[in-house]
C-alpha cells in the first residue's frame, strides 16, 4: 500500500508521535491539508508559521491551541469548521493526557468467576467515564461560547458607549428649541441605551464568571478521568478503545427572527442580542451548575481527606500576626488594576473614541490608539482580554494597511506579547517563528520593534524548554547589535542582560555571572543605581552568584525586594518583584527554614496567578517549590498528592517534555516511593525514563537521578 503524498506531490514522511492520541492527531490534521490541496509552504505563509513549524506539528509533535484554529482556518471550509476545531482540539487534549495502556494478561478457567465479576465493575466503570467525557464535552462548549460572548458584548458595549454619546448629544441639540416629539424620542432612546449598556454589563460579567466556573470544572473533569483510567487499567489490561470514539455534540437549533417596524431599529438589534446572550448564559450556566453537581453528589459518597494546604491556598490565607514584612504586598499585589493601570485604561479608551468620531473606525490613527488601548489593558493585568482585543485589531490592519506594513507587522508583534503575558509562551513563539523574518525584511535589522522582536523570540523559546536554540538566536542578536550599534550601546547591552537569564535558566551560572560582572557597570554608568534595568540585572547577578550559597541569596533577596518595592517602574506587583519574591522563598527553604519558605510561597502564590498568568512558567515552578516544602515539612504522602494536580498543570501549559515538565513527575514518583509504595514508584520510573532519554539526553542529570530512584525501589519492590 502506497504512503499517502503532501501537497504537490511529494509524500509525508512517518509520523513520529510520542503516544498514539497525538499519532491520530497528526494524521487528522494531515488530511485536513490533503483536502485542501495547499502546500506547507503556501500553508506555512497564510498561517505566519515557517515551513518547518508546519510540518514538525503535522509530524507528531503536539501543537498549541492557536496553530489548530489556524490550521481549520486555512483549510477547513467554513460550515465544517466548527466542528472539525473541536474534534482536533479533543484529540489534542487526550495527547496531552494519554490513556495509561497496560500489557494484556491471559487467564485461565479458574479465574471465570473473578473475570466475569471484573468485567461487570468495568461496565459500571465505562458508564462512568462516558458521562465524564460526555461532561468534558459540555464544559468545553460552554467555555467556547462564553469565550464568544465576552468578545461580543466587549464589542457591543463599544458601540453603546458611542451611541450613549450620540443619543445625549442628539437630546441636548433638541432641548435647545421648542419641545417636540423628536425630543421625547430621543429621550426614550437614551434611556433605553443606557439600560441596555448595563444588561450588557451584567452578561458580560456572567460570561467572565462562566469562563472562571468553566476552566474550574474541566481540572475536576479531567482529574476524574484520570481515577477512572487507572481503575481501568486495573479491572483489564487490554485498550481502551472506548476513549478513540468521539462525542458529537448537538448543534442548535437557529430560531427564525421576525422584523418588525419600529421607531427604533437598532435598539431592536441590541434587544435581540442582548436576549440571545443572556439565553447561552442561562443554557451554559445550567449546563456548568448540572456538571458541579453531578461532581459534588459523587464526591459526597467518597470518604475525603482533609484538604491540603495548597488546596486551602488557592482562597484567603491566614497569615500570624507577626508575619514577616513580605506578607504585606499580597493585598498590593493582587489588587485587580492598581490607579495607574486603571487611569491608563481608561486615557486609551478615550482616545479611541475621540479618533472614531473625528476619522472613523478604521483610520490608521484610529488602529493605532486602539492597538495602544490594548497594550494598556494587558499592563493593567487584563491579559486574556488584552489579548482578544489584539487579535481582533490583526485582520483590521491587514485589510486597510497591508499585511506587510510596518505598522501590522508591529500589531501582530504586540499580539505575541500578549500570548507570553497570557501564560502561553510557545504560542507567542510560533508566532514570532515567521513574524521576525518579516519584519528584518521590511522594518530592517537595526530597528527597535525588530531587535525588541528578536529578543522576546529568544526568551520565549527558552521558556517553551528550547533552550539551545534560545542562546543561539541571543547570540546573534548581540552579534548583530555589536557590529551595527557598538558593544556600548544600551540596546545591546540590555540584551545581553536578556542572554544572561537564559543561561542562568540552564544552569550556567558562572557564564551569566561573568557576563554580568561585565555589564553592570556601563548599565550603572548610563541609567543609574535605581532603573528598572539595572535593579533587574541585579538580581540575576545575586542568583547566579549566591545559587550555591542559600543563606546570603536569601538575604540579598530580601534586600532586593525592598529596593524594588520603592521604584516607580517596578513596585510590588511588577513581574520582576515576584520573580525575585520567588527566588528569595525558594533560598529561604534551601537555607534551611522550609517551614517559612512554605508560608511565603503560600502568600506569593495569588499574586503570580493575577499577574503572570496560572500558566506562566514562574506560577507554575513556585507551585511545585511550594508542594515540595510543604512535602519535606509534612509527609510524603501529602507531597505525592500535591504533585497529582501539579502534572497536568505542567503538561498543559508547558509540554509533555518540557524540562520542567519532566522533573515534576520525577518528583511524584519519587515521593510516591517514600510514602511506602515502591511497586508503583518503580512503575512510575520505568515509564518516565525513556521520555527523559528522548528529550534531555542520555547524560542528563535528571535521567542519571530517575534511573537510580528505579533501581532502589525497583529493588526495594522485590520485582525481578
Amino acid at each position: 500500500m502506497m504512503s499517502a503524498k503532501a501537497s504537490g506531490g511529494r509524500p509525508w514522511g512517518p509520523i513520529r508521535a510520542q503516544n498514539p492520541e497525538a499519532h491520530k492527531l497528526a494524521r487528522t490534521l494531515r488530511e485536513h491539508v490533503e483536502r485542501s490541496g495547499k502546500t506547507l509552504a503556501a500553508l506555512g505563509a497564510e498561517i505566519h508559521l515557517s515551513k518547518s513549524q508546519v510540518g514538525a506539528y503535522l509530524a507528531g509533535k503536539i501543537p498549541p491551541e492557536e496553530f489548530i484554529h489556524e490550521l481549520m482556518k486555512a483549510t477547513v471550509p467554513s460550515a465544517l469548521r466548527g466542528k472539525c476545531t473541536q474534534d482536533a482540539l479533543a484529540l489534542r487534549q487526550q495527547a496531552l493526557l494519554p490513556v495509561r495502556r497496560a500489557a494484556p494478561r491471559a487467564h485461565g478457567p479458574e479465574h471465570n468467576v473473578e473475570l466475569a465479576a471484573a468485567q461487570s465493575r468495568q461496565l459500571e466503570t465505562y458508564d462512568r467515564l462516558t458521562r465524564s467525557l460526555e461532561q468534558q464535552a459540555e464544559i468545553e462548549r460552554a467555555k467556547n461560547n462564553s469565550d464568544k460572548l465576552v468578545m461580543v458584548l466587549l464589542n457591543m458595549l463599544h458601540q453603546l458607549d458611542r451611541r450613549v454619546a450620540d443619543l445625549t448629544r442628539e437630546r441636548d441639540q433638541l432641548r435647545a428649541g421648542p419641545g417636540s416629539e423628536a425630543l421625547k424620542d430621543a429621550e426614550r432612546k437614551l434611556a433605553r441605551a443606557e439600560e441596555q449598556e448595563k444588561r450588557a454589563q451584567a452578561e458580560l460579567k456572567r460570561a467572565e464568571e462562566k469562563q472562571r466556573q468553566a476552566e474550574a470544572l474541566e481540572a475536576r473533569v479531567a482529574e476524574r478521568l484520570r481515577h477512572l483510567n487507572e481503575e481501568l487499567d486495573r479491572l483489564r489490561g487490554s485498550d481502551n478503545d472506548l476513549l478513540d470514539s468521539a462525542l458529537v455534540v448537538p448543534e442548535q437549533p437557529d430560531h427564525g427572527r421576525t422584523n418588525a417596524a419600529t421607531s427604533d431599529p437598532v435598539g431592536d438589534d441590541i434587544d435581540e442580542v442582548l436576549a440571545r446572550a443572556s439565553a447561552v448564559n442561562d443554557e451554559d450556566t445550567s449546563t456548568l451548575s448540572q456538571v458541579s453537581s453531578e461532581l459534588d453528589g459523587e464526591t459526597r459518597h467518597v470518604v475525603q481527606d482533609k484538604p491540603s494546604d495548597n488546596e486551602r491556598s488557592e482562597g484567603h490565607i491566614p497569615f500570624p500576626a507577626d508575619a514577616p514584612y513580605e506578607y504585606d504586598l499580597v493585598d498590593l499585589a493582587v489588587q485587580a488594576v492598581t490607579a495607574a493601570g486603571a487611569s491608563a485604561v481608561e486615557s486609551s479608551a478615550q482616545r479611541v473614541e475621540v479618533l472614531e468620531k473625528a476619522k472613523g473606525s478604521f483610520h490608521l490613527e484610529t488602529l493605532l490608539a486602539r492597538r495602544n488601548h490594548a497594550v494598556a489593558v494587558g499592563k493593567a493585568g487584563w491579559h486574556e482580554r488584552a489579548r482578544h482585543l489584539h487579535a481582533a485589531l490583526l485582520p483590521q490592519f491587514v485589510n486597510y494597511v497591508g499585511d506587510d506594513h510596518p505598522e501590522t507587522l508591529i500589531a501582530r508583534y504586540r499580539y505575541a506579547v500578549a500570548f507570553a503575558a497570557d501564560g502561553d509562551a510557545e504560542s507567542a513563539a510560533a508566532v514570532l517563528d515567521g513574524l521576525v523574518p518579516r519584519m528584518i525584511r521590511f522594518l530592517g535589522l537595526h530597528h527597535a520593534e525588530t531587535v525588541g522582536a528578536r529578543t522576546h523570540h529568544a526568551q520565549y523559546l527558552g521558556a517553551t524548554g528550547r533552550h539551545e536554540e534560545s542562546l543561539r538566536l541571543f547570540d546573534e542578536i548581540v552579534s548583530d547589535l555589536t557590529s551595527l550599534l557598538g558593544p556600548t550601546d544600551l540596546r545591546t547591552l540590555i540584551v545581553q542582560c536578556r542572554l544572561a537569564r537564559v543561561l542562568n535558566q540552564v544552569g550556567r551560572h558562572d557564564a551569566a555571572l561573568k557576563l554580568l560582572d561585565a555589564l553592570f557597570p556601563r548599565l550603572v554608568q548610563s541609567l543609574g543605581h535605581d532603573h528598572y534595568e539595572v535593579v533587574v540585572a541585579l538580581s540575576d547577578r545575586a542568583f547566579a552568584r549566591h545559587v550555591n550559597d542559600p543563606g546570603i541569596a536569601k538575604d540579598t533577596f530580601r534586600d532586593l525586594i525592598s529596593q524594588m518595592r520603592t521604584i516607580g517602574t517596578l513596585g510590588p506587583r511588577h513581574p520582576e518583584t515576584l520573580i525575585a519574591r520567588s527566588h528569595h522563598a525558594y533560598f529561604t527553604g534551601e537555607s534551611g527554614d522550609r517551614e517559612r519558605a512554605v508560608l511565603l510561597f503560600a502568600s506569593l502564590l495569588p499574586a503570580l496567578v493575577h499577574v503572570l498568568g496560572r500558566h506562566h512558567v514562574t506560577t507554575l515552578i513556585a507551585r511545585r517549590n511550594h508542594a515540595y516544602y510543604k512535602g519535606e515539612t509534612a509527609s510524603p504522602e501529602r507531597a505525592a498528592r500535591l504533585f497529582v494536580p501539579l502534572i497536568r498543570a505542567f503538561t498543559e501549559a508547558l509540554g509533555p517534555e518540557h524540562i520542567e515538565t519532566l522533573v515534576v513527575r520525577r518528583s511524584h514518583a519519587g515521593y510516591v516511593g517514600r510514602a511506602g509504595d515502591a511497586k508503583k514508584a518503580a512503575k512510575l520510573f520505568a515509564e518516565l525514563i525513556p521520555l527523559m532519554t528522548l528529550h534531555l539526553g542520555a547524560q542528563h542529570a535528571e535521567v542519571f537521578s530517575a534511573r537510580s530512584h528505579y533501581e532502589y525501589y525497583n529493588s526495594a519492590s522485590g520485582v525481578r
